[in-house]
């Protein structure tokens, strides 16, 4: 079976820390991969915040249009997860988000993932490019 491949970057533009709790545990006594893909989304939100500031009669959204998962150990109760996040593959209607999560204490790779966000125009149904194009909107998050 064909594995799931991730090149990550050297270098990370953006991270924050998110706390294991009980609720991220599962049976295998673990962290769920349900709560891995929550925690992926919250450090999305805070990268992206203006994606959550948006006025609530727009209708372009960014929307997710895939994501793939490498999981390199597992992450237990208690532990503080670093999850750093970078922007790549931009294109005319979206970009990549890559994310590393480690460990805190011991530097622990955790995961690797990709999540493809596209802009989507809800009222006409379709993929759009935001005003200023991609590169534009990433370079406003920049300065934000």
């Amino acid at each position: 079976m064909a594995r799931v491949v991730i090149d990550l970057p050297t270098e990370f533009s953006f991270s924050t820390e998110l706390d294991v709790r009980i609720q991220h545990i599962n049976r295998g006594n673990h962290l769920g991969n349900d709560a891995l893909i929550t925690f992926l989304n919250e450090a999305r939100v805070r990268f992206l915040p203006e994606q959550i500031n948006t006025p609530q009669d727009s209708h372009i959204w960014m929307i997710n249009a895939d994501l793939a998962v490498i999981y390199k150990s597992e992450a237990f109760y208690g532990e503080i997860l670093r999850i750093e996040l970078a922007t790549g593959d931009v294109h005319k209607y979206g970009f990549d988000l890559l994310f590393r999560v480690t460990e805190v204490k011991t530097k622990r790779d955790v995961a690797h993932a990709k999540m493809a966000m596209l802009m989507f125009d809800s009222n006409a149904r379709k993929l759009v490019q935001p005003e200023g194009g991609v590169e534009g909107y990433l370079s406003r998050l920049r300065k934000n």
